[in-house]
């Protein structure tokens, strides 16, 4: 698995990422197995979440894995004759990208400067997002902005301080409103 994921990510190039071997990252979540600590388990559950790169589709991602375990069970003399099963299931998020280009993305650039006199960095996220849905199916210009720091979401003491929610709606009010034919 980590060869997979420093493959993938030695083929893949984007200038959006501050980390290139950290585009789409390979995670594993869950390790279950054994009924008691002084028995060899028969079966090992292993659950984890695989990153799809910017423009890859789901399918070829899918398939990348499955030959990289099926390549690597084929070099092991155990695996050879008891091949793991793999199994996809809940969340399966594709990427999505906006052009830097689109207005949207310049007028919130704008915005935020205006409002907090800092410059806008675009970067690209490693996490799934609704995004996807509105640039690929409903080809919708869309972009990902809002207060805090991404690494403190989904954690035990997840936070954002009301400054900064403060001054993210600030922006987006500004933004909805020059989006809308308003003057700064």
């Amino acid at each position: 698995i980590l060869e997979l994921e420093r493959q993938r990510h030695l083929n893949y190039h984007n200038p959006f990422y501050e980390d290139p071997m950290n585009v789409a990252p390979i995670s594993i979540g869950t390790i279950q197995g054994g009924d008691w600590h002084s028995t060899v388990p028969d079966e090992v559950m292993v659950e984890g979440r695989y990153g799809i790169l910017p423009g890859e589709s789901i399918e070829a991602a899918k398939r990348a894995f499955t030959g990289a375990l099926q390549r690597a069970s084929a070099r092991d003399p155990w695996l050879k004759n008891h091949p793991p099963i793999l199994e996809w299931f809940e969340g399966q998020f594709e990427s999505g990208q906006t052009d830097v280009n689109e207005p949207i993305i310049k007028t919130l650039a704008k915005c935020h400067h205006h409002i907090t006199g800092e410059e806008t960095i675009l970067e690209g996220v490693t996490y799934g997002s609704d995004l996807r849905l509105f640039t690929n199916y409903g080809k919708i210009p869309a972009v990902l902005y809002g207060p805090g720091d991404v690494a403190n979401a989904h954690t035990v003491n997840e936070f954002i301080s009301l400054e900064e929610v403060i001054l993210g709606t600030k922006v987006l009010a500004l933004t909805i409103h020059q989006w809308c034919g308003g003057e700064m």
